[in-house]
C-alpha cells in the first residue's frame, strides 16, 4: 500500500483509465504481455520489477508528483527529490503508440553495438516510413529502463528539457556554444553510460558530434536520417523493410510474415475483426510486395480496408500507385515523397549513380554479379554500389544470407521519374 494506502493495482488501474487505454494497449506501449498488466491490476503481484515500473511509467508518461507516487506504491521510489524525478520524466524518450513488429534482430544487433562493443556515433538510415523513429524510440526505452540518461532531441515540436536548444543549434554547427552545450549535459550525463538520440537529423555536422563525443567518453549518440552523416567514426545501421511474403502468397494466412501482420494490425485500427484468411492472403502478400514492406506506406493505405476487399485495395495500388500510396496526407505530399527519393539519388557518387540508373529500371531481384554484368562494372565495384544503395535506402534484400539478392524499392521505382533522372544526371 502506498502511504495514502491504495494499492498499487489500484494506482495502475485508474492512471490506465485515465489515458483512455484498455489493458492490452498498454501492455503494447510498456512491451509488457496483457496478462502481466491484468495481474498487477487484480493484485496477483504485489510488488512488480523494477523495470516493469519503468517501462510502465514510460508508457502512461508519468512525470513529477505522479510518478513519484506511482513508483512508492510500487516499492520502488528512487532516493531523490521531486526535482530530480521531473528532470528524469522530462528526459525520457518518447513512447510508441504501438507495438514494434519483426525488428528483433535489430534491435538485438543496436543494443550489442551501444552496449558490447560501445560503438559511439550510429546512424539508422533508410527510405521515409520504414521505422528509423520507432526502432531507435525502442533502444532508448530499453537503455532508459536500464538506468541510462536519455536524451530525445526532435525536429518537430516544441524542446523537451531547457538546453535542448542549445543542442540543435550546436550539432546543426550554427551559433551554439559548445561550453554551454557541456554546462547542459555535465547535469545530466555526468560520468555514466548515456544515449542522445538525435531524429530526423539531416543537418547533423559529424564533427560536432565528433566533438562532443570526445568530451563525455561515456556518451553514445544515435541519429535517424535518410542518409549517412559522413563522420569518420559513424557506423551507419541501413534499416530495411520488414520481411517480404512470397510473392504467391503461400501459406500466408497460416504463418504470416512480419509485414503481413504489421499490415494486419494497422487495419484492426479501421476493421477490428480483420485477420489473415486463406482468401486473402494472397492479395495481401501482393500489397505488401507492391509497397515493399515499409510500416509507414502500410499504415497510409490501412484505412481503405474499411471501404473495399484486400482484392481492390490491391488493384487500387496496381492502378494508380502515387495516389493511393500519397492517401491521407496532404495533396502537396506526393512531391514531397518524390523529392526524398530524388534528394538520395542526387547524394549518390557519380559512379553509383550510374549504377543506380541502369538498376532502377529493374523490377526483380538481382545478385551482386547480375548487378555487374548489367552495369558494366567489375563485381568488386558492384559490391561497394550496392553498399551504397542500401545505405541509402534506395535498395532491400530480398535473397536468403547464404544467397543474398537485392532490388530496388518500387517506391523508388515509382517516384524516380523524368525530371528526377535529369537533375541527377542520370542517362
Amino acid at each position: 500500500m502506498s502511504k495514502m494506502g491504495t494499492s498499487f493495482g489500484t494506482i495502475l488501474r485508474d492512471h490506465r483509465q485515465r489515458a483512455g487505454i484498455t489493458q492490452r494497449q498498454l501492455a503494447d506501449l510498456a512491451g509488457l504481455s496483457e496478462r502481466a498488466v491484468r495481474d498487477l491490476e487484480v493484485k496477483r503481484t504485489h510488488r512488480p520489477r523494477l523495470d516493469t515500473v519503468r517501462m510502465l511509467v514510460q508508457a502512461l508518461r508519468l512525470t513529477g508528483r505522479a510518478q513519484h507516487d506511482f513508483e512508492s506504491a510500487a516499492g520502488r521510489a528512487r532516493p531523490a527529490d521531486l526535482a530530480s524525478h521531473a528532470l528524469s520524466g522530462s528526459i525520457a524518450p518518447p513512447t510508441p503508440t504501438n507495438g514494434l513488429v519483426g525488428r528483433e534482430q535489430e534491435v538485438h544487433a543496436l543494443i550489442d553495438w551501444l552496449v558490447t562493443r560501445s560503438e559511439r556515433l550510429v546512424t539508422l538510415t533508410g527510405v521515409g516510413g520504414v521505422g528509423k523513429t520507432r526502432l531507435a524510440a525502442d533502444i532508448a526505452r530499453r537503455l532508459h529502463a536500464d538506468d541510462w540518461p536519455v536524451l530525445w532531441i526532435s525536429r518537430q515540436g516544441a524542446p523537451q528539457f531547457p538546453f535542448e536548444g542549445s543542442i540543435r543549434s550546436y550539432l546543426d554547427g550554427s551559433t551554439a556554444n559548445l561550453a554551454d552545450v557541456v554546462q547542459g549535459l555535465s547535469d545530466v550525463v555526468g560520468d555514466k553510460p548515456s544515449l542522445l538520440v538525435c531524429d530526423a537529423a539531416e543537418s547533423i555536422d559529424p564533427l560536432c558530434a565528433q566533438l562532443l563525443l570526445q568530451r563525455f567518453t561515456t556518451l553514445r549518440i544515435v541519429l535517424t536520417a535518410r542518409t549517412p552523416a559522413g563522420g569518420p567514426s559513424e557506423r551507419v545501421f541501413p534499416v530495411f523493410p520488414l520481411l517480404l511474403p512470397d510473392r504467391g502468397g503461400h501459406e500466408q494466412w497460416h504463418e504470416p510474415t512480419a509485414s503481413i501482420l504489421l499490415l494486419r494490425n494497422y487495419v484492426r485500427y479501421y476493421v477490428p475483426e480483420f485477420d489473415v484468411t486463406r482468401e486473402n492472403g494472397r492479395s495481401l502478400a501482393a500489397i505488401c510486395n507492391l509497397v515493399d514492406g515499409v510500416p509507414g506506406t502500410m499504415k497510409q493505405i490501412s484505412s481503405r480496408f474499411a471501404f473495399s476487399s484486400s482484392d481492390c485495395v490491391l488493384d487500387q495500388i496496381s492502378r494508380d500507385y502515387v495516389r493511393v500510396v500519397s492517401q491521407g496526407t496532404t495533396h502537396d505530399s506526393a512531391p514531397g515523397v518524390a523529392e526524398s527519393v530524388h534528394s538520395a539519388v542526387a547524394e549518390l557518387t557519380g559512379r553509383s549513380r550510374s549504377f543506380f540508373g541502369r538498376l532502377v529500371r529493374i523490377p526483380d531481384s538481382w545478385s551482386v554479379d547480375e548487378a555487374a554484368q548489367i552495369s558494366g562494372y567489375s563485381d568488386v565495384e558492384a559490391v561497394d554500389f550496392v553498399q551504397d544503395l542500401l545505405a541509402h535506402g534506395l535498395a532491400m534484400p530480398t535473397g536468403k544470407p547464404q544467397y543474398p539478392q537485392f532490388r530496388i524499392l518500387n517506391m523508388v521505382r515509382q517516384f524516380h521519374g523524368a525530371p528526377a533522372r535529369e537533375h541527377c544526371g542520370l542517362p
